[in-house]
């Protein structure tokens, strides 16, 4: 019914067609959003200052001090701020293909059909609130990579009974 292909060749045909997908909007659109500045202004305040939270006076309508997520702030504040001003939109789209990817090995996982893992993850690469949004600094594809992480985790665990999984966790 369906030609046979090994699942590699369909993981690394999914990445390169994520790749394409998922960068275009740079090519067609390089300036950024207002989430992408105010994520750098924050790095850029850790690194200054050395203190959690930073105060930016310059949002009138948000308090000073912004502790939403202090994790995602200080991991940023970790990077080079070059690094960041050049890289940091495509960061996110990269987090985004990852876990494109991730979708591509559990839905193949679960159901032990290539095809079934390759369209949903290729539905999910293709999906256009992430593909248009995520072009700036923001943490909720990471966040969203590392709720999967855990629900696959869960699922692994229920699964299997083995509780070494959690190690990832903690």
């Amino acid at each position: 019914m369906f030609p046979v292909i090994p699942g590699s060749l369909l993981a690394v045909l999914l990445f390169f067609i994520g790749l394409t997908v998922r960068f275009m909007p740079f090519r067609t659109n390089p300036n950024l959003g207002g989430d992408h500045w105010y994520w750098l202004l924050y790095a850029e305040e850790v690194k200054k200052k050395r203190e959690i939270p930073p105060k930016l006076p310059y949002y009138m309508l948000e308090l000073e001090e912004q502790w939403y997520p202090p994790l995602y702030g200080i991991f940023l504040s970790i990077l080079p701020m070059d690094w960041l001003k050049k890289y940091g939109g495509k960061m996110s789209q990269l987090i985004d293909l990852i876990h494109g990817l991730l979708i591509f090995i559990s839905v193949y996982w679960v159901s032990n059909t290539l095809h079934i893992g390759f369209l949903s993850a290729l539905s999910y690469i293709l999906a256009y609130f992430p593909l248009s949004y995520n072009i700036q600094l923001q943490p909720r594809g990471l966040a969203n990579l590392f709720l999967s992480l855990i629900i696959l985790g869960l699922w692994f665990y229920i699964k299997t009974g083995w509780s070494m999984i959690w190690l990832g966790v903690f």
